[in-house]
This record gives C-alpha cells, structure tokens and sequence, in this order.
C-alpha cells in the first residue's frame, strides 16, 4: 500500500460543497497520481466507474475525462452486480464488501467540508459499525 497525499481541501471550492465537490476531489487525486504513474511507467491510470454509475450526475467522472483516466468497467458496461459476481467467482474477499461512499458525500450541498467535520463523521460510522456485545 502506497499513500499518496492530495490537496483537496487547500481548495476552496471543494471545500464550499457546492455540488460538485467530488469534481475537484478526482482533480486532486488524478494530479497527484499522474507523476506517480509516470514514474513507474503506467500508460494509464483507471478508476472504479461502473456502467450504474452513469445514471447519475458523477463529476468525479469529468475530471477523469479531463484528465485521461480510464473506466474499464463501465467501458465494458459492468453493473455493481456483475462486478460482485465476478469477484466472488475469482474468490475475491471483496465480493461482499459493503458500499463505502466519500466522508464528505454525508456532508449536504452547501455545508462546508472540514477536516473536524470528516473526523466526525469518521468516528460516527465507525462507531455504528462495531460490533454490538
């Protein structure tokens, strides 16, 4: 596992939360992974987009175009389902793996994304997700 920082929130209008946050989220992530992947000699980079995906209003996806990066999945109109079957045929352990969406999607449009209020929601999920004795 390699963690490679980004800068989202040193920007302003990620952090105004104005609908279109994951927009410059992916921006973020992707200029950071380009030199990265450059480095190591990868033609490209990818992201999870799945063909479910594109019923929704996704910026995170126009960043992607903007950047170049690669949806093999939904490329191949892979659904959640065909993904999860997939994973449990090749014996993946995250063929049951529950949806994890961004800290920052719990936030509403408009409610300012900071740092204290992603630790807040970070420990209140994983507070709900331990297990009861």
């Amino acid at each position: 596992l390699l963690v490679v920082p980004t800068d989202e929130l040193d920007d302003e209008r990620y952090r105004a939360n104005a609908g279109d946050r994951c927009y410059f989220c992916k921006s973020a992530l992707f200029r950071a992974m380009r030199p990265w992947a450059e480095e190591r000699g990868f033609q490209a980079l990818a992201f999870g987009e799945i063909a479910d995906d594109l019923l929704d209003d996704r910026p995170g996806a126009r960043a992607a175009r903007e950047f170049g990066v690669v949806a093999p999945l939904s490329a191949e109109g892979f659904t959640k389902e065909e993904v999860r079957a997939l994973a449990r045929e090749l014996g993946l352990p995250v063929a049951e793996k529950p949806a994890s969406a961004c800290l920052a999607s719990r936030l509403p449009v408009g409610t300012r994304v900071t740092k204290e209020r992603l630790a807040r929601i970070e420990q209140w999920l994983a507070e709900r997700s331990e297990p009861k004795q």
